[in-house]
């Protein structure tokens, strides 16, 4: 085309049909191992592969593409295949779908989806029932949560990759490895900076400790950073590991080098419930190993507990802090009152060991 966006740079193919008005190209069809180079407004190239392609252009844009019989391409390291194609000429984005549901490799991820649309500015979309793996630089972004693990699976119901490397999942997201999962209605992965952001109704199930427990968090939101070894949780954050919970405004939660679970802190308006035994205060810290618990308070709220399975029940309030281990069939209670400590003991009900 001698006016206008042509965006073909480069074609080669056994057959080649020309169409041409006033010494312009008004469309063309190609068949036979099909090779085109197609520029976009950015300046970007991707080079196709396919059996037969179909273009046509008006006032020298192109306005029509296809690619019936299958495409593959590569872009950016990632490749890409689909059954067929169609540029959607308002975007400028090519539709990928077909029989077999389109996919695209990359050495980071693996994506297959019901459609993929695939934009100018090279960022790829995928549509309907994604499921895929992630590793490399995302995983480790994520080694809080996942470990040494080489991949993890996902699903969504949709997901975009943006040139830059971001990964953005929302629609049911759930990405599981071996007995841990995560699952959020909005998922962020970042390898520059490595992090990862969930949003949403999230709820993470994992294993830990010697007696290999499943804990749960649940949450609004989670954040998890390469540089750290913590998980942050807000809004309406909730833990549980067997009969205990936690509840707190936010939460983080420590992870040892080994990957497991090693400590909880929670800060505002914090909540503990267990089998006969409440407590709450400013703010708490629970170890995951001895199951110990620091609750601590100030004037206006101060730090409580108590243990219903005596009578009367057992109550202890202090401003500064209480700490809570259970140590056989006794609950040892050291409670601090302006700088001095006491340190109590109560017999647990068999019932409820």
């Amino acid at each position: 085309p001698q006016r206008g966006s042509g965006t073909l740079s480069g074609l080669s193919a056994e057959d080649l049909l020309l169409n041409v008005a006033d010494n312009e190209i008004e469309s063309l069809e190609a068949g036979g191992g099909v090779r085109a180079a197609l520029a976009t407004a950015e300046g970007y190239e991707r080079n196709f592969e396919g059996e037969r392609l179909v273009l046509g252009w008006v006032d020298g844009v192109m306005r029509r593409g296809t690619w019936p019989q299958g495409i593959a391409l590569s872009i950016d390291g990632r490749s890409l295949q689909a059954g067929h194609a169609n540029l959607d000429p308002e975007t400028g984005a090519w539709v990928l779908s077909g029989e077999m549901a389109p996919r695209v490799d990359a050495a980071e991820f693996s994506l297959a989806a019901a459609q993929m649309r695939l934009y100018p500015d090279g960022s790829l979309e995928a549509i309907g029932q994604v499921a895929g793996t992630i590793g490399g630089a995302y995983l480790a972004a994520a080694a809080a949560l996942f470990g040494d693990a080489q991949a993890v699976q996902l699903r969504a119901g949709r997901a975009k990759v943006d040139r830059d490397g971001g990964l953005r999942m929302w629609g049911q997201v759930e990405v599981v490895w071996q007995t841990q999962s995560l699952v959020a209605d909005d998922l962020l992965m970042e390898s520059e900076p490595g992090r990862l952001r969930a949003r949403g109704n999230v709820e993470l199930v994992a294993v830990s400790g010697a007696a290999s427990d499943f804990v749960t968090v649940t949450a609004e939101n989670l954040l998890v950073e390469e540089s750290t070894s913590e998980v942050r949780v807000a809004g309406d954050a909730e833990f549980r590991q067997a009969s205990r919970r936690i509840g707190a405004e936010t939460m983080v939660v420590l992870v040892d080098e080994s990957g497991e679970w090693n400590q909880i802190s929670a800060q505002t308006g914090v909540e503990f419930e267990d089998d006969r035994a409440r407590g709450s205060g400013v703010e708490l810290e629970y170890s995951m190993s001895t199951r110990d618990l620091r609750l601590a308070g100030d004037d206006e709220e101060p730090a409580f507990f108590v243990y219903e399975g005596v009578e009367p029940p057992a109550e202890y309030r202090s401003n500064e802090e209480l700490r809570v281990s259970y140590s056989g069939d006794g609950i040892v209670i050291e409670s601090t009152e302006d700088g001095r400590a006491t340190t109590s003991v109560v017999q647990r009900d068999s019932s409820a060991r």
